[in-house]
């Protein structure tokens, strides 16, 4: 895809229009729905407890929010660490705000494990198809002990 066509997506995107997280619809992953908006559990068996924090309105960067959503956020994204901990008892958790695929505020929040495929330095950021799947029982548990841990 060439630069302007790039441009021209990623400004379309920041202005709300077809933003793919705009509405937020998906609800098969979703653990909670919290104050600044919905957790997602990413089905991915390296990374096992990876969750995406979905801001509940378009919006791009943490300082476009207003006070009262910005703590929110912050609050929201230190519960779900709180619970990844509790249920996924990583060695380390990586918190990234990043946007420049998706310009609508979301946080990942990612579990690591020592010998985890990129332990020795930043994950790569894979999509869906490139990722090994947890056992769906796995997987239905996990949502569950979350959704415990949130709740």
């Amino acid at each position: 895809m060439a630069d302007t066509d790039l441009t021209a997506l990623f400004q379309s995107r920041k202005a709300g229009i077809d933003c793919p997280m705009c509405p937020d619809s998906a609800e098969t992953d979703v653990v909670a729905e919290l104050a600044s908006g919905k957790v997602h559990l990413q089905n991915d068996a390296d990374y096992r407890g990876y969750c995406i924090l979905v801001f509940r309105r378009h919006a791009i960067e943490i300082y476009a929010l207003t006070p009262a959503e910005r703590h929110d956020w912050v609050e929201d994204i230190a519960r779900i660490g709180k619970a990844i901990e509790e249920v996924c008892a990583p060695a380390k958790l990586n918190v990234s705000m990043l946007g420049n695929l998706c310009p609508h505020l979301h946080c990942h929040l990612m579990p690591r494990t020592i010998g985890d495929p990129e332990w020795v330095g930043p994950p790569a950021f894979r999509s869906t198809e490139q990722r090994t799947p947890l056992p769906p029982e796995e997987y239905a548990h996990l949502l569950q002990a979350l959704k415990t841990a949130l709740n």
